[in-house]
């Protein structure tokens, strides 16, 4: 419900920023509740992030006063529940129903939005036209389900924290989209922070695919045929 709110209350790049703190929450809680302990290039990966965070907030932010203040909030939000979301899941292993659990998270934020659709939208009716249907189907099958199912059932497997750095990337593929498709100008602080949140997110990657190799070749050095 919040980045529903957040995207009337705002506009596009410094809502994607707020919602970019979702890695920074991740790996908090990750460190806090899982054990999780983040290497060198993770915690510099996840400085990147913020600052990419602050130069995008303060160059756009100031600009559109309570308005654009509370859509930021509600980002944020959106934010502090997609990590605890997260955080349950890891907590309850691989053994947990996937599905019935995606599923029950998505009935349980859906009845509060109906019930506020209801009183402030009104009892309009829905025009069930082709290109209704159509985003529809791909914005609640594609956009939100099967997202939401890879990425529980990633987390399941892997370390929040380390998965929770792909998560900086979206913004910067919104913002791509919407200086493509709405016409957003794309400011130099904003271009910047996306360069250096590329730039940390390769970097702490690298060792990772090392490590990975190493540990391709352990199994058979520990048990001998």
């Amino acid at each position: 419900m919040p980045p529903c709110l957040s995207v009337q209350g705002g506009r596009g790049q410094v809502l994607r920023a707020w919602l970019a703190t979702q890695p920074l929450i991740l790996a908090v809680l990750g460190v806090l509740f899982l054990g999780e302990h983040p290497t060198c290039r993770h915690v510099g990966a996840l400085v990147f992030g913020l600052v990419r965070i602050i130069m995008v907030s303060l160059s756009t932010l100031p600009k559109f006063g309570l308005e654009g203040l509370l859509g930021a909030l509600f980002a944020l939000a959106s934010a502090v529940s997609f990590a605890v979301a997260a955080v349950v899941m890891k907590r309850l292993g691989s053994s947990a129903p996937l599905l019935a659990m995606t599923a029950c998270q998505f009935l349980l934020g859906a009845l509060p939005l109906l019930v506020l659709s209801v009183g402030v939208e009104g009892a309009e009716a829905v025009h069930w036209t082709p290109r209704f249907v159509g985003l529809l189907l791909s914005l609640g099958l594609g956009g939100t389900a099967l997202t939401t199912t890879t990425w529980y059932w990633l987390i399941q497997r892997d370390d929040v924290g380390r998965l929770s750095l792909y998560l900086f990337l979206i913004p910067i593929v919104g913002v791509v989209l919407a200086v493509a498709l709405l016409g957003e100008r794309l400011t130099l602080m904003t271009s910047a922070g996306m360069a250096l949140t590329v730039l940390a997110v390769l970097s702490s990657l690298a060792p990772d695919a090392r490590r990975s190799s190493h540990s391709v070749g352990s199994p058979a050095e520990r048990h001998p045929h």
